[in-house]
């Protein structure tokens, strides 16, 4: 069922989380992004470095999520449960590299986030 057919309004925050099925959501979300407007996209993106998962990024910025960052948390995995910590997320504008198709360019991690207005960092 694509989630166009589920969402009909304007959307604050779509989160895509599916371990390498985005291109198929975003197939099936598309009239979700151009008939509404949705503010900002959050997708973890597997293999974000293969020209197709690219593209993917290219499209959803042409749907009006024109601002790409990078997002990444360090949680301090490396210690014990009961000592986890949050340390500030580290946020990378990378609207550049994707936009100017510098496809040898690597982003950082796999977790995006597409806004419609850009962050003051």
């Amino acid at each position: 069922m694509p989630l166009s057919s589920i969402v009909q309004e304007d959307v604050l925050l779509l989160k895509v989380d599916t371990e390498g099925y985005e291109i198929n959501v975003f197939a099936g979300a598309m009239e979700l992004l151009t008939k509404y407007k949705v503010h900002n996209v959050v997708v973890e993106v597997k293999r974000f470095n293969d020209p197709d998962k690219r593209e993917l990024l290219r499209s959803l910025a042409s749907s009006g999520l024109k601002y790409i960052y990078n997002y990444m948390e360090d949680y301090g995995a490396e210690v014990p449960a009961d000592q986890v910590y949050n340390i500030k997320p580290r946020i990378t504008d990378v609207t550049d590299i994707v936009m100017n198709r510098r496809d040898s360019e690597h982003v950082c991690c796999e977790d995006f986030w597409l806004r419609r207005e850009p962050l003051d960092l």
